[in-house]
């Protein structure tokens, strides 16, 4: 571990990845590292992508909300083992417990209204908290703690992540966008299943990059359809009136928020969730319900239809040869 040293390079033999280029803390030095592997879990502005010419994604989503988190000093014991998510129009807040009394408060506005932060970040983010009702009543009596975090620019992408003497873990070779909280799941998980896959075959490169690739062929086919489930929730228009309809149907019993609560912890398929009858139904509420909305609701309804349309092609392109660009 060596804490406040920066990777300015990659050592390559030929066209196969052998180690580092390192500066060191006061940046007065470099020097070199030899790996046998070198893994970039270094996030979504990844140098390691960058220098191993893996940053341009092969499947790539824009994102449809912003989000602004900070933590709360929170005295109201009765919410310390409940997380929870409130969908109030477009507005999505969610509000964590964490340790030491302190919950943290995540708001996901609409894309359009990071304008609306960039003056006063504070007042911006009070008023948001008030318009979502179930949040701000949550919030009686907590006190913000911290300064607020921001980040108004986070698309969805799979990278290129394995190749001769390198792989990408993390979000540096694969992002979801933060509303269904997966990222840290799957760098966990696949962090974890690089180590196994790699750990018997260091010394033999062609054994190496065979267990990279099949390694980076696992996670792609284990996360596309949880990817592409989080690019439709986190759609920011009128799709969150369907959405809201869509989960009030799902949790009005006992088994519904049971199998909810199984695609979040990725134990059920999450095209059972977003089964083409549910959704429809789930639409024609919203229009019901939505008036002085239903113009929206049918725009991003029709939207979500041709990228539901458009998932299995995408998937299958996707579960290609990774070696191969996607557009």
């Amino acid at each position: 571990m060596r804490h406040g040293h920066r990777v300015t390079g990659l050592l390559w033999e030929h066209d196969r990845v052998a180690g580092v280029r390192v500066e060191d803390r006061d940046r007065r030095r470099e020097y070199e590292i030899r790996a046998r592997l070198v893994v970039g879990a270094d996030g979504r502005r990844s140098t390691v992508a960058r220098l191993a010419g893996a940053e341009r994604p092969r499947v790539s989503h824009a994102h449809g909300r912003a989000c602004y988190y900070a933590y709360y000093e929170d005295p109201r014991a009765e919410w310390r083992d409940t997380a929870a998510m409130w969908l109030t129009g477009r507005e999505l807040g969610n509000a964590f417990p964490c340790d030491a009394g302190l919950t943290l408060v995540l708001l996901m506005p609409p894309v359009e209204r990071a304008a609306d932060f960039r003056g006063d970040l504070e007042a911006e983010f009070d008023r948001t908290v008030g318009l979502v009702p179930g949040l701000a009543e949550r919030l009686a009596g907590c006190v913000r703690g911290t300064k607020i975090v921001s980040s108004a620019e986070h698309p969805s992408y799979f990278r290129r992540s394995s190749g001769p003497g390198w792989a990408l873990a993390g979000d540096a070779g694969h992002f979801k966008d933060p509303v269904t909280a997966q990222g840290i799941r799957d760098a966990v998980r696949f962090g974890r299943l690089l180590g196994e896959a790699v750990a018997g075959v260091l010394d033999d490169p062609a054994a190496l990059d065979r267990a990279t690739r099949a390694w980076e062929r696992t996670r792609d086919a284990q996360c596309v359809h949880t990817y592409h489930w989080t690019n439709l929730l986190g759609r920011g228009d009128g799709l969150a009136h369907v959405q809201f309809e869509l989960l009030r149907a799902l949790t009005s019993d006992e088994d519904g928020v049971r199998r909810v609560l199984d695609t979040y912890s990725r134990l059920r398929d999450p095209r059972a969730t977003l089964a083409l009858p549910g959704l429809l139904g789930a639409t024609a509420r919203a229009l019901r319900h939505g008036a002085g909305q239903r113009a929206a609701i049918v725009r991003a309804a029709g939207a979500a239809l041709a990228q539901l349309a458009g998932h299995r092609r995408e998937a299958r392109r996707l579960l290609a040869d990774p070696r191969t660009p996607v557009a």
